[in-house]
């Protein structure tokens, strides 16, 4: 008898350790996608300063467009690293 009264208990545990988990799940998945964004921001900065330089050296006369060129070139990365968007 004390097996029988003990079962609605131990369901009740259960189903709140499965809600707890379900609760963890998306507050990982949350940090994940948030991980995920800043790597690809880091990229897109990367490839940015990359095409910067580039630009730089091969027309000088481009550093002093440097504000106006920096917001195309973060664009032209942009458009690289997630094609279609």
């Amino acid at each position: 008898m004390r097996a029988l009264s003990a079962t609605p208990v131990r369901l009740h545990v259960l189903e709140a350790y499965i809600e707890t988990l379900k609760a963890e799940n998306e507050i990982l998945k949350r940090q994940l996608a948030a991980v995920e964004t800043r790597a690809v921001q880091a990229k897109a900065e990367m490839a940015t300063e990359r095409l910067t330089a580039r630009v730089a050296k091969r027309w000088p006369w481009r550093r002093l467009a440097k504000p106006a060129f920096r917001i195309v070139a973060a664009a032209i990365a942009t458009a690289l690293i997630w094609p279609g968007q």
